[in-house]
């Protein structure tokens, strides 16, 4: 699914921030990655979600080299990836519809279909009747849903969330913690972003540690796969409505 390969990254003349990085997420894993404030979690994320490219090193994301290809060739391979921003980035400008219907668009699907979708999952996140309100109208927990629904609206192979509980209260964030586990059941490979020990230990699953730009693996027990054969939207409707 994802390896990292000797990956440094450096803005400008600024020292590096890895040194180079080496690891290998499989298909179907579930990941934290933790370290304290300005480790460089986000620039992983970003550099997981192509949104920035490498100063060294190789990353080989579904079988395929980044390096090798330009930022159109890209686009196949970022159309399989969903983010969950800490900050939720949704586009205030636009209705919560066409937020959330923006990857499909990008998709070229069929303006039907977007639309069936798109309400279908709004329906299933609690938030049907605003679909056409804009974002600043909403709460932060009814933004966090939306931004939730535009990351898995395209049935991405790969879930980046980063610092997802960040804004919200602890209630809420138990709630949003089952939700990803409930996706990973249904086959999801996920990797949240996180410097919250206690959503760690309350929902355990493998870590990568990053500190002073070295990124080690936390040994932890064997976790069995819980992994769903199929993935009806209703097995997680209560628990993403709730948010």
């Amino acid at each position: 699914m994802i390896s990292f390969e000797e990956v440094g990254l450096r803005y400008g003349t600024q020292p590096e921030i890895f040194s180079g990085v080496n690891f290998t997420l499989s298909q179907g894993s579930f990941y934290y990655l933790s370290g304290p404030s300005g480790a460089g979690k986000t620039s992983l994320i970003k550099l997981s979600s192509l949104t920035q490219r490498p100063t060294r090193g190789f990353i080989r994301m579904f079988g395929q080299v980044i390096e090798h290809h330009d930022r159109k060739s890209l686009t196949s391979i970022r159309q399989k990836i969903g983010i969950v921003f800490q900050d939720f980035r949704l586009l205030n400008h636009l209705s919560v519809f066409e937020n959330v219907a923006l990857p499909l668009r990008i998709k070229n699907i069929a303006s039907s279909s977007i639309r069936q979708n798109v309400e279908e999952l709004l329906d299933w996140v609690g938030l049907g009747n605003r679909m056409h309100y804009q974002p600043l109208m909403l709460s932060g927990g009814e933004q966090q849903r939306v931004s939730i629904a535009r990351a898995i609206i395209a049935q991405p192979h790969l879930l980046l969330a980063d610092e997802p509980t960040g804004n919200l209260d602890p209630e809420i964030s138990e709630k949003l913690l089952k939700l990803f586990t409930q996706l990973h059941r249904m086959g999801t490979t996920i990797v949240i972003a996180t410097h919250n020990e206690h959503i760690i230990k309350t929902h355990p699953h493998p870590i990568l540690h990053l500190d002073n730009g070295i990124l080690t693996e936390r040994i932890l027990p064997t976790f069995p796969d819980l992994r769903l054969k199929t993935s009806p939207l209703s097995d997680i409707s209560d628990t993403i409505k709730n948010l």
